[in-house]
């Protein structure tokens, strides 16, 4: 509230762009009071603060919309704040929230690394050298094919060779499987750096920018502010709506069923690890798949 609230310049007008010049329909723009937009929105984010510190007192449900209020009215109140006094530009919203969609993608691709490693019994902490070793890998192939496609290919693949030597050394060896990750993150770090400084610095074609070509879906990429956001994008995000529907809808049905095994093994790492070698297969193959979604993003540069 302080820096938000108090720290908006007093007399000062914010404008806020909605639709774009391609939508259906316009939305005109809009002008708010700088400071006093600032204040109200950052004493709605306190009030909410201290709600969510009452149920967790009285230990009560926090409601899932209550944390939907307080990003919108922290952010409304940091909008207010950076557009106080700027006349010749306005807060593009639509922008913000597809900008939001685009980055969200590695880190949704990389949750769901992790939530399937889980359920296969495998901790997953390697995220970070597979990401790195599938835009290494979709760089090159990319920039030597020609093709960006061609390294949206094969930068999961890189993943999944990732989570292949995680699975062996964790499934099979039983090796810690927190030391493995740590260790692989570092393994690809030093390997990209190695071939970075010997291989792409001396031949620069292997280093090119590639982009994904841009999906827009007929009629609602038109809507304002929704089509923007979630219908105008790259092959990425649509394979990231169809990754979450069909994990959302396989969980669901295993929450149905909390007596029967998971497809990936155990719901519980330490009843996996106890599993027959039927179930060990399972963790093998789960987790190379699973290591393989969050790559895909990174095919994309």
């Amino acid at each position: 509230m302080l820096v938000f609230g108090l720290g908006t310049p007093s007399g000062e007008q914010t404008t806020f762009a909605v639709a774009r010049a391609s939508d259906f329909f316009r939305i005109p723009m809009f002008t708010l009071p700088s400071r006093a937009t600032a204040v109200v929105l950052s004493i709605v984010a306190l009030l909410i603060t201290a709600y969510a510190a009452y149920c967790v007192q009285t230990f009560r449900k926090f409601p899932w919309y209550g944390a939907v209020l307080y990003g919108v009215a922290v952010l409304g109140a940091l909008l207010s704040w950076a557009g106080a006094g700027r006349d010749a530009t306005n807060i593009q919203i639509t922008g913000l929230l597809t900008g939001a969609v685009v980055l969200s993608v590695p880190l949704v691709f990389g949750s769901l690394s992790g939530l399937v490693c889980e359920r296969s019994g495998v901790i997953n902490i390697a995220i970070e050298g597979q990401l790195l070793a599938g835009a290494f890998t979709g760089a090159v192939i990319a920039s030597a094919t020609g093709n960006a496609y061609a390294g949206l290919i094969a930068a999961p693949i890189a993943g999944a060779l990732v989570g292949a030597v995680l699975s062996l050394f964790a499934v099979k060896y039983w090796v810690n499987q927190i030391v493995v990750g740590v260790v692989l993150n570092v393994l690809v770090i030093g390997i990209t750096n190695f071939l970075f400084g010997t291989l792409l610095r001396e031949n620069p074609k292997l280093n090119q920018s590639m982009r994904l070509d841009t999906w827009s879906i007929p009629v609602l990429s038109k809507i304002p502010v929704v089509g923007p956001m979630l219908f105008n994008h790259t092959i990425l995000v649509y394979l990231m709506y169809i990754t979450v529907a069909t994990l959302a809808i396989m969980l669901a049905r295993l929450a149905s069923t909390p007596r029967r095994p998971t497809p990936w093994a155990s719901r519980s790492t330490a009843l996996a690890s106890a599993t027959p070698s039927s179930v060990a297969r399972s963790r093998v193959l789960a987790v190379p798949t699973s290591r393989s979604q969050p790559v895909l993003h990174s095919a994309r540069r």
